[in-house]
């Protein structure tokens, strides 16, 4: 007697017909053609168990939004495969396939979510070459041992995120090729040594690099590894020499050194000055000399390793100003560690459960910190089912005595209606409290009450002074409103040369509205000369983080040619995505320019909006 095959058919897939999120079934080797219509409605398709897919059934899950997984397939046609190509969702998994023709390869590259085929253990040219012209968010062939040099240099082609997890080896072309071009991510944790000329052009790269499986590493390669700027991982490392970490104390982007299991004192100083964040989550414990020198590093701290900390390690944390402290695991301290540690506020993270402990007890006992902090964990839900009522009874216990940030977030829970009847009146009250203490927020949103008149009497002039008193402290928001009210003449005399001061502070701070108020300026030359090529850099500051304002403008100086060589289907795709974002304008402008396009044009914008879009979430996210 023969087995045969379980199919997934209708009358089964109906019963998750209501449930558009989620579907697991792992025990259908194929499917029904209509039942493949039926379930790609869904979110999240898991049929793992699928031996075989026919075409149509492929073209059915096409048109599935979210994440496909299809790791059971042994083989896929060219035809399933062209279908796949067109998935408009997040991710498409098909780890079962050991084997890709050049035209799977083609088809598949057309995916602009992640892409992952784990089971490859081997790649030929012309296939790598294909998936090369791949533009999505990652691609993951984490089965390949081994990579030959035309092949990396194929792959290095693609923008995203390229993981070659199953490589323990790297020749120099392919290090060279990849250092050539910029991912967002490059992964090749199986790699256990570099070379230094490896290293040399791996560090060319300006994406993260991440090399886990790296057990040992050369002086000189840590030297030419440091000159990477974005974020690089060597968790393997379970030690590291003073060179080593004299290289990366002046490294840029983010280190993770997870595997280190001791810090000396000598290395632990030469860390400190490590300018980004630092990640020693692999430390249990901790010396007194060497938490005291960490606590000089100017970025984040992960420390998330350590299960106590002693009264000196949390007097020197404690020191830490306006960087976030990482301490997930953090069982034991003192109450006069945790009087220490709590005056850290926002920029202290620790382990939910334990934090909404000591907070508690630190607030009971009365401390203004430890009512805030646990206030904000009931605003938030951490630890505790989110209670907005008990976070208004804590920032009013922590703005009672005083504490400034007690005073603005329990004035915002007034503003919004949180917890608390609105009441503008109230929010004025207490925002002017924590702005009198300067409160950087406090003053800003004091300054937006009298600018709209929200719970007094409106008044440019007073919102002016609020606001150029956050502003004098570096608040972006506040810079902007200050700029904004320059450029109206609201509450001073109309001064766009100021206004282009306070715009350029905030833009520079990454705050997208100035960013795109800044372009206008450079674009129409109001206080400040004209400059075209100087508003399309700012626009696109201002788009990338997903400002559809900018991304219209950037669309049309695209499509006139003003700062940018002159590019209809570029400007066509910053439509398209400014209108994803329901900008009426970039609407109205896609539908004047399309019909100028050719069909190639708008091919190619439909393409590079979809760039643009992973790029921006990226970016955002």
């Amino acid at each position: 007697m023969t087995n045969q095959k379980r199919i997934m058919s209708v009358r089964i897939t109906e019963q998750f017909s209501r449930d558009n999120n989620s579907v697991r079934l792992s025990d259908y080797e194929k499917i029904d053609d209509d039942a493949a219509q039926l379930l790609s409605q869904h979110r999240m398709l898991w049929l793992n168990g699928l031996t075989e897919l026919s075409d149509i059934a492929a073209e059915a899950l096409s048109w599935n939004r979210g994440g496909l997984f299809l790791n059971g397939l042994l083989e896929l046609s060219d035809t399933a495969a062209k279908s796949l190509g067109r998935h408009q969702g997040y991710a498409v998994h098909l780890d079962g396939l050991t084997e890709l023709s050049k035209p799977t390869a083609a088809a598949l590259s057309q995916l602009r979510g992640t892409l992952s085929l784990s089971g490859l253990t081997d790649l030929s040219d012309a296939a790598a070459k294909a998936l090369g012209c791949y533009r999505g968010y990652a691609l993951y062939l984490n089965g390949l041992t081994e990579l030959s040099d035309p092949a990396a240099e194929a792959l290095s082609q693609q923008w995203g995120t390229l993981s070659l997890d199953g490589l323990t080896e790297l020749s120099d072309p392919a290090a060279e090729a990849f250092g050539r071009h910029r991912f967002d991510l490059l992964s090749l944790n199986g790699l256990r040594s570099l070379s230094e000329k490896a290293a040399k052009s791996l560090s060319q790269n300006q994406g993260e690099l991440w090399l886990d499986g790296l057990i040992t590493l050369s002086d000189a390669a840590a030297e030419a590894l440091a000159r990477q700027q974005r974020a690089l991982s060597l968790d393997g490392l379970s030690e590291l020499s003073n060179k080593a970490a004299e290289a990366f104390s002046r490294y840029q982007g983010q280190l993770y050194l997870n595997g280190l299991t001791q810090l000396p004192d000598t290395t632990a100083q030469t860390l400190a000055r490590h300018q980004a964040t630092l990640f020693l989550d692999g430390l249990t414990q901790l010396s007194n000399k060497a938490a005291e020198a960490l606590s000089q590093c100017q970025g984040d701290l992960s420390l998330n390793g350590l299960t106590e900390l002693s009264d000196p390690a949390a007097k020197a944390f404690g020191r830490r100003q306006g960087r976030g402290l990482y301490l997930g695991s953090l069982a034991r301290m003192s109450d006069a560690a945790l009087l220490t540690l709590i005056r850290r506020k926002d920029d202290l993270h620790l382990n939910h459960t334990e934090a909404l402990n000591w907070y508690r007890r630190a607030a009971d006992q009365g401390h203004a910190s430890g009512q805030y902090s646990l206030a904000n964990m009931y605003y938030n839900g951490q630890g505790v089912t989110q209670d907005h009522v008990a976070a208004v009874n804590w920032y009013r216990r922590a703005a009672d005595q005083g504490d400034a940030d007690g005073q603005y977030n329990l004035a915002n829970m007034y503003y919004n209606g949180h917890g608390v009847t609105q009441d503008h009146v109230a929010a004025v009250n207490w925002y002017r409290r924590a702005a009198d203490q300067g409160h950087t927020g406090g003053r800003n949103n004091l300054g937006n009450m009298y600018y709209k008149g929200e719970g007094v009497t409106q008044n440019y002039a007073e919102a002016m002074i609020w606001y150029r008193r956050a502003a004098g402290q570096g608040n972006p928001n506040a810079q902007y409103n200050l700029a904004f009210m320059y450029a109206q003449g609201q509450g001073v005399i109309q001064d766009d040369t100021e206004a282009v001061n306070w715009y350029r502070r905030a833009a520079d701070q990454g705050d997208p509205d100035a960013q795109n108020s800044l372009a206008f300026m450079y674009s129409h030359g109001q206080g400040v000369i004209q400059d075209d090529t100087e508003a399309v850099d700012w626009y696109r500051r201002a788009a990338d983080q997903g400002d559809s304002d900018a991304q219209n403008s950037l669309a049309c100086m695209y499509r006139d040619g003003l700062g940018v060589q002159q590019q209809h289907a570029a400007a066509c795709a910053w439509f398209l995505v400014a209108a994803d974002n329901r900008n009426k304008m970039a609407q109205q402008n896609l539908i004047k320019l399309k019909p100028s396009l050719t069909d190639e044009q708008l091919v190619a914008a439909e393409k590079l909006a979809e760039q643009l879009r992973t790029q921006i979430a990226s970016e955002i996210s």
